[in-house]
């Protein structure tokens, strides 16, 4: 049997990598961890937890991200391995691999700072989108700079270890190497036997449960699952709990249960006046948190036209959003339905003909539109749309020429309230009662919006929420005049 001295030579490599790999992933964690605030409160118990799990999981992640240094190890023969174009061939290998490890450290931060965790399902599915993916981050962020620092840095890790990359391997034979493979492929099949992403899920607190994880692992054990955790995101009652409260808060004078049984929500609702054929237009807003308007107590409030329209409305106090994505909440809107397990059905296979808040109005003789400012396609919206009751109309129903400014993910609020006041104008013309359910894209990263509505920088989230503000009271103006192009009143 060949003596570990013999091979330990050519696997010298592999003990440089390992070192840096950890060394990165520690980084990461703790850089994550400073980021995270009082999120989690400084204790040695805490930081024992995340650092001491942590490693587990980056070892873990090691055996499987290394296979293609080990794989070069093991297979290039001896004299190809000390050769001149092997070695730089190799050592290529190598600062591919910083670079990437790199890469992913970068895109862990940003994924954290939108979503507060670590790699999940949402990660793994905005890979089915990479046009606009890609083109939100190169809008967002100065890419050509990122991805130059990358390298600057990776080139400065890889440089030290050019001594344990660069020993001739004068000692190893075929047989001695594949021994070692061996043991990496037994560690490989063991490591992924035994270890989970939820065994890591023992704190009460939820940001040292995601800190002890690595980044790339929980990318490719959310790929496997293929579902974002619902305990993880969404918390629940018990069905007979829930149902109970749910009826509680259900009864009104006008409503009578049809049943008694405890889990049947269904009722007769008597109308006290006529019914009557409104229009009605409902403008769900991307990521418009009551947190920025002075209505619900933000200070500074960084909407003043729906400050004003509060005061004149019925103003819900007590909404909450119904999941983290936007597709969640058009879920929640056409169907009624709280978050589900697994995905969206707006997303989902067999998703037609469904009892949609579409189903309603064109029982009554509406047109049901559904406007978006982005391309539909995105997240299976005009096929569910499409196939519910809604018209669809999207950014291609909208004329280069009437387009102030646009993002990789829509049109300008304002242009694709235009938009929806043509299209009220011709329903109207037609004599049809209309409800249109309009989905802007404005308030949305790389928050850029056309110049001159707000003394407002460009690429800021308080700036996009101002002129997201702006952009309805402008609607707002127009709708109690005149449409563009148009001579009849809006509806």
């Amino acid at each position: 049997m060949p003596s570990p001295s013999s091979v330990w030579p050519r696997f010298r490599p592999l003990a440089w990598f390992a070192a840096l790999f950890l060394f990165v992933a520690a980084a990461t964690r703790l850089t994550l961890l400073v980021a995270t605030g009082d999120g989690v409160p400084a204790s040695a118990a805490n930081w024992l937890y995340l650092f001491g799990v942590g490693l587990v999981y980056d070892l873990v992640t090691l055996v499987y991200f290394a296979w293609p240094l080990v794989l070069w190890l093991w297979l290039m023969p001896r004299r190809w391995h000390e050769a001149r174009w092997g070695r730089r061939a190799f050592a290529g290998l190598c600062l591919l691999l910083v670079y990437i490890l790199l890469f992913v450290a970068a895109a862990e931060w940003v994924f954290w700072d939108e979503f507060q965790t670590r790699f999940n399902f949402i990660a793994v599915d905005y890979l089915v989108y990479t046009n606009e993916v890609i083109g939100n981050i190169r809008e967002s962020y100065p890419v050509g700079l990122l991805l130059g620092g990358l390298l600057a840095a990776s080139l400065v890790l890889f440089y030290p270890g050019r001594r344990w990359r660069s020993r001739p391997d004068t000692t190893s034979t075929f047989a001695g190497r594949s021994l070692v493979v061996l043991a990496w492929l037994a560690a490989t099949v063991l490591v992924s036997i035994g270890l989970r992403s939820d065994v890591k899920e023992r704190s009460d607190n939820s940001y040292v449960n995601q800190l002890a994880g690595n980044g790339i692992y929980e990318f490719f054990a959310a790929a496997r699952a293929s579902e974002l955790s619902y305990p993880r995101f969404y918390r629940s009652l018990d069905s007979t709990a829930a149902f109970s409260r749910l009826r509680g808060l259900l009864q009104t004078p006008d409503a009578r249960f049809v049943s008694d049984d405890p889990l049947d929500i269904t009722r007769d609702i008597t109308a006290d006046k006529p019914e009557q054929h409104l229009n009605v237009v409902l403008i769900s807003i991307e990521s418009l948190s009551a947190f920025f308007s002075g209505a619900y107590g933000g200070n500074p409030s960084y909407t003043p036209e729906l400050d004003r329209l509060s005061q004149d409305s019925l103003m819900f106090t007590r909404l909450y959003a119904s999941g983290t994505r936007t597709v969640r909440g058009l879920e929640a809107l056409s169907l009624s339905l709280p978050p589900t397990p697994g995905e969206s059905i707006v997303k989902r296979p067999r998703n037609e003909n469904l009892f949609t808040l579409a189903s309603v109005f064109n029982a009554k003789g509406y047109t049901s539109e559904f406007l978006y400012g982005g391309y539909g396609a995105f997240d299976n919206m005009n096929y569910f749309f499409g196939n519910n009751g809604y018209l669809v109309r999207d950014r291609g129903a909208i004329a280069p020429e009437r387009i102030h400014q646009a993002n990789i993910w829509g049109v300008a609020d304002e242009d694709l309230y235009t938009l929806a006041l043509d299209e009220f104008d011709r329903l109207h013309a037609a004599g049809k009662p209309f409800f249109a359910h309009i989905m802007t894209t404005s308030n949305h990263r790389p928050y850029t919006f056309p110049t001159g509505r707000v003394n407002a920088p460009q690429g800021a989230r308080e700036s996009a929420v101002m002129y997201t503000d702006w952009a309805i009271g402008d609607l707002l103006r127009r709708a109690r005049a005149t449409s563009p192009g148009s001579t009849t009143p809006c509806s």
